[in-house]
């Protein structure tokens, strides 16, 4: 629950950044000044409730640091699909954690079983990216055939 509240908070920080227009320096002020209340403030109140104040205060500054690097890729043709895929990819990844944790304090699988499939996962991944040939590149934002000189020979 805290971890949807966080990246609401987030979410509604980069939005105001990007209603804004903050310039890209936006993003490094805010990512140092986030990993420096994140080192040496946090852990004073760490067991305390001003903690879940400092956590918010983090997030929320991360995502006022994404409003510039937002705004930049809105106004890329389809930028607006690239911002909705990687959200609903971040919102399918956190959605089957909380209930792969679920099932698994559910039914009593064991953690290796999880561990394992994440390791498929992975290793699936590499070797499709580094080992398979499929038959395509990708140039200029599209994927063309391997028939590249053929292509660009003109």
């Amino acid at each position: 629950m805290l971890l949807s509240l966080t990246l609401l908070f987030s979410g509604f920080t980069a939005a105001l950044s990007m209603f804004m227009n903050m310039p890209p320096m936006t993003y490094m002020i805010s990512v140092i000044g986030g990993m420096v209340i994140a080192m040496f403030v946090l852990p004073r109140f760490a067991n305390s409730t001003a903690g879940i104040g400092i956590v918010f205060l983090i997030t929320g500054m991360l995502g006022f640091g994404l409003g510039p690097m937002l705004t930049m890729y809105a106004s890329l043709p389809n930028g607006g699909n690239i911002i909705t895929l990687s959200l609903g990819a971040q919102e399918s990844y956190s959605w089957d954690c909380q209930h792969m944790r679920w099932l698994l304090e559910r039914f009593q699988f064991s953690w290796r079983i999880l561990d394992g499939g994440f390791l498929v996962g992975v290793i699936g991944c590499t070797g499709k990216y580094f080992l398979t040939d499929t038959g395509y590149v990708i140039d200029d934002f599209r994927c063309c055939h391997h028939d590249y000189e053929r292509l660009h020979s003109v």
